[in-house]
């Protein structure tokens, strides 16, 4: 079982195949892929080793855009896919002037009437 965390459509626990041989792409995509608002280029990778737990970047970009090789995922491992502050931030503002323009429809329509 490896565990993919975050901004991906399907956070959740999948299974390894029979052979153990998974990699990073075929976990994310199995996971449904990044969302709209995920922080590739901040991927993080946690591994339990004999030392404790383990923290390692995974270039989550270069992977998806065939750049770099991709990186095999061992048993119990965790892909983290953060969200992107700057794309919360434009679709948060992005929300509150499609409600404030509803608003204002609303109310013209209720003087109008």
């Amino acid at each position: 079982m490896v565990y993919v965390l975050g901004e991906v459509n399907k956070p959740g626990g999948y299974i390894l195949n029979s052979t153990g041989a998974v990699t990073v792409l075929q976990v994310v995509a199995a996971a449904g892929g990044p969302t709209h608002l995920a922080a590739v280029g901040r991927a993080r990778m946690l591994r339990r080793t004999p030392n404790g737990l383990q923290e390692s970047p995974v270039p989550l970009k270069a992977l998806l855009r065939g750049k770099t090789a991709d990186i095999p995922v061992l048993p119990e491992d965790i892909l983290f896919v953060p969200s992107s502050r700057t794309k919360d931030l434009v679709a948060a503002s992005s929300m509150v002037a499609s409600t404030t323009a509803t608003a204002a429809i609303y109310r013209v329509f209720w003087t109008i009437a």
